[in-house]
C-alpha cells in the first residue's frame, strides 16, 4: 500500500502596517506579491525565489525530508505601508478559506505572515485570518505560522495555531532558518508530537533603538531564551518586539513559548518561559546604545 503523502496547505497575507501611512490597497499587493496555486510551489523551489524566504525554505525543507503534497492557496504581500483595505483583506480570507474547503482532508497548514498588520476596519487581521483557517480545518490539523519579530502577537493568533515561530534577529537575517524550523516542527507533529503554547504579555514598550539583537538588552533577552531552548528539552521561546507605529497607541512586548507534548500549566509556566525578573532594568531599554544614557 503506498505511503500516505501528508497534505499541507500554504498561504499568507504579509504586511507591516503603519497607522500614519496611506492605506495599502489591492493594487499595492498585486504589484508587490500575489501568487496562487501551482505557481507558488514552482517559485518556492527555484534556487532564487521571489517569495518570502521563509515560505521558500519551508517548501524546500519539506521536499528534503520526505514525501508530501503541497496545497498552495494564496500568498500575497506588500512592503511596509498603511492599514490593509478592509474589503481586500476579507476577500483574501474568503479565498484562502474556500481553498481549504475545496482541498478536502488536510494534514497541516503553514501560514507565512508578518504579524503587525492592521486593516481599515479590523485591529487584528492576522488573528482573524488564523482563526478563520482553524475554523475551516478543525482542531486535528497542524497549523503553524511564522512571524516577523516585530509582530503584535494576540491571544487570537496563539489560540488558533499549534505553534508560532518568530524571527530571532534584528536586522532580519534568519528567515530561512525559521522556515526550515517550521517544516521540521510540522514533520514532528506528523510523527505524533503535540505542542502547546502560551503567551505572556510583558509590561514594556521599548524604543526601537534598543531592539537590535547582536548586542544590548534585547539581544541578551533573545540569547537567554535560546539558552533555555538548548538546555531544556522540548521548550522553544520567542520574544516578539511588537510594532509601535501599527497604531497611534503602542502595544506591549510579547513573549511566547511552546512546550512539547502537554499544556503549560500554572505550576510550570514561568520556569519554561521568560520570567519578568529576567528582564533588564527599564533604563537599559532607554539608552540610545549600551553604556550611554540619554539625557532627559
Amino acid at each position: 500500500m503506498p505511503e500516505h503523502k501528508k497534505r499541507v496547505a500554504l498561504c499568507g497575507v504579509i504586511l507591516e502596517s503603519n497607522a500614519f501611512s496611506p492605506i495599502a490597497t489591492e493594487a499595492d499587493f498585486r504589484e508587490a506579491l500575489y501568487v496562487t496555486g501551482a505557481e507558488m510551489v514552482r517559485e518556492a523551489r527555484q534556487p532564487v525565489s521571489i517569495l518570502p524566504r521563509e515560505m521558500a525554505a519551508f517548501v524546500q525543507a519539506m521536499d528534503a525530508t520526505g514525501a508530501w503534497q503541497p496545497v498552495p492557496l494564496l500568498l500575497t504581500g506588500c512592503p511596509p505601508w498603511g492599514p490593509i483595505e478592509g474589503d481586500f483583506f476579507r476577500a483574501c480570507v474568503a479565498d484562502i478559506v474556500a481553498g481549504l474547503v475545496a482541498a478536502g482532508p488536510l494534514d497541516g497548514v503553514y501560514i507565512a505572515n508578518h504579524g503587525a498588520m492592521v486593516a481599515t476596519d479590523n485591529g487584528d487581521p492576522d488573528g482573524t485570518l488564523m482563526a478563520a483557517i482553524r475554523d475551516a480545518v478543525g482542531g486535528d490539523v497542524a497549523v503553524i505560522a511564522t512571524l516577523d519579530l516585530h509582530a503584535n502577537l494576540s491571544q487570537t493568533m496563539v489560540g488558533a495555531t499549534d505553534a508560532i515561530i518568530g524571527y530571532q534577529t534584528n536586522p532580519h537575517v534568519d528567515q530561512v532558518q525559521r522556515g526550515e524550523e517550521a517544516a521540521m516542527l510540522m514533520r514532528r507533529m506528523f510523527a505524533g508530537m503535540a505542542p502547546a503554547q502560551h503567551m505572556i504579555r510583558l509590561p514594556l514598550v521599548p524604543p526601537s533603538t534598543t531592539l537590535l539583537t547582536a548586542a544590548g538588552p534585547y539581544g541578551e533577552l533573545i540569547d537567554y531564551g535560546q539558552r533555555r531552548e538548548r538546555n531544556r528539552l522540548g521548550v522553544w521561546q520567542f520574544c516578539f518586539l511588537g510594532y509601535r507605529q501599527e497604531r497611534p497607541v503602542g502595544r506591549r512586548h510579547r513573549a511566547r513559548g511552546c512546550r512539547q507534548g502537554r499544556p503549560v500549566g500554572e505550576r510550570d509556566r514561568h520556569p519554561g518561559l521568560v520570567q519578568p525578573h529576567r528582564l533588564h532594568p527599564r533604563h537599559d531599554f532607554h539608552r540610545g546604545r549600551r553604556g550611554h544614557r540619554r539625557e532627559g
